[in-house]
């Protein structure tokens, strides 16, 4: 799990982001299975034992949860999201190995054509482009 947090991490998240703090059961019950997967990969990180010990003390619903030992991998489904700005997006997810450090993946999110998370993913992309700062591309383009 990377320093500073990883999936199911509040550290890794600001505060700010209800999409996570109201996760519905369903999603809530795959993190903590995910997150059970990464603990039996990972025995003694204590980062990720304290974050367990943390969870465990602070809700009783993840108590539960951990308590079942239920341990998935997601390689791929459907997540369903909500944007603070484009609102509720559906997206296709998969997940990848990376193979130059262990324990790392990476997770690609699209969403299909044609859809209405589709024309949100656009607008949310040209919305970034107007709002991010201009990065220069060449060294004559520093003033």
């Amino acid at each position: 799990m990377p320093p500073g947090g990883g999936a199911g991490h509040p550290a890794g998240v600001p505060p700010n982001r209800a999409p996570l703090r109201s996760a519905p059961r369903k999603d809530t019950r795959q993190i903590v299975a995910v997150l059970r997967a990464e603990a039996g990969r990972s025995p003694y990180d204590r980062q990720l034992s304290d974050l367990v010990g943390e969870l465990s003390t602070r809700s009783q619903y993840f108590a539960t949860l951990w308590a079942s030992h239920d341990v998935r991998e997601h390689r791929d489904g459907i997540k369903k999201i909500h944007h603070p700005i484009v609102g509720p997006l559906d997206l296709t997810y998969q997940s990848m190995d990376l193979v130059s450090d262990r324990g790392l993946q990476m997770l690609v999110f699209t969403a299909a054509p044609g859809t209405t998370s589709h024309d949100r993913l656009q607008l949310l992309a040209s919305w970034e482009a107007t709002e991010a700062p201009q990065v220069h591309s060449t060294a004559s383009d520093i003033p």
